[in-house]
């Protein structure tokens, strides 16, 4: 059996393996000098015989994303063997994801939220997996990384909680403020949930919270 091709697509991020294969192979194979290899797939990075250096951090992001990689390969391929592996995996993985966006580990959470998006089975499932893809995102490259697609996404028609997520991953924190209040006397969402979610993170530590 072999994967398929729409799930690979969704699993892997393609253009980041490429990235950081390059690095891999230019620290590993070439000095750490840039190579006209390198520079075409990191054609703003430096000229051709400058040296490349790597940063802690950025040592730790290569091991989570290809931890990340790994996981979403793992659930694809037990799901080939057990079928049903995948949408168990999709309908529980938010507690993984959320100790990693809680760890800023954001390339794992990821990898992660991918392999469950790929297998999830309901409107509600993918959309978690969506808000956990995205959190993760915009944790690396900041909210305008993922405006675009979170704009077109019509969080409200699957759930008001998911309507709040796009208002805040849009950076519409009044309006996300105001959507805090309803649904809190609707029951829909508690103060446990303010003090714990991940995607409360930012308006916590801005203060936007303590009123509520």
């Amino acid at each position: 059996a072999r994967f398929r091709p729409e799930i690979l697509d969704v699993i892997v991020d393609w253009d980041e393996l490429g990235r950081f294969w390059a690095k891999r192979n230019l620290f590993t194979h070439r000095g750490s000098l840039v190579d006209a290899t390198f520079k075409k797939v990191f054609p703003d990075g430096p000229p051709i015989g400058a040296p490349v250096d790597i940063t802690e951090s950025e040592v730790l992001d290569t091991f989570d994303f290809a931890a990340g990689t790994r996981l979403a390969f793992l659930v694809a391929a037990a799901d080939l063997v057990t079928p049903s592996f995948g949408e168990q995996f999709a309908e529980a993985h938010d507690h993984l994801a959320i100790q990693d966006l809680d760890a800023q580990r954001w390339w794992l959470a990821e990898g992660t939220a991918r392999a469950a998006l790929a297998f999830a089975r309901t409107s509600t499932t993918r959309g978690i997996a969506l808000v956990n893809l995205w959190l993760a995102r915009s944790g690396r490259l900041g909210l305008n990384a993922v405006r675009a697609e979170v704009d077109a996404w019509d969080g409200e028609a699957i759930d008001p909680k998911f309507g709040l997520a796009r208002l805040i991953l849009l950076g519409e924190d009044e309006a996300a403020l105001t959507k805090i209040i309803e649904l809190l006397a609707l029951d829909a969402l508690n103060r446990e949930d303010l003090a714990t979610w991940p995607l409360f993170t930012r308006l916590r530590d801005r203060g936007l919270l303590d009123e509520v």
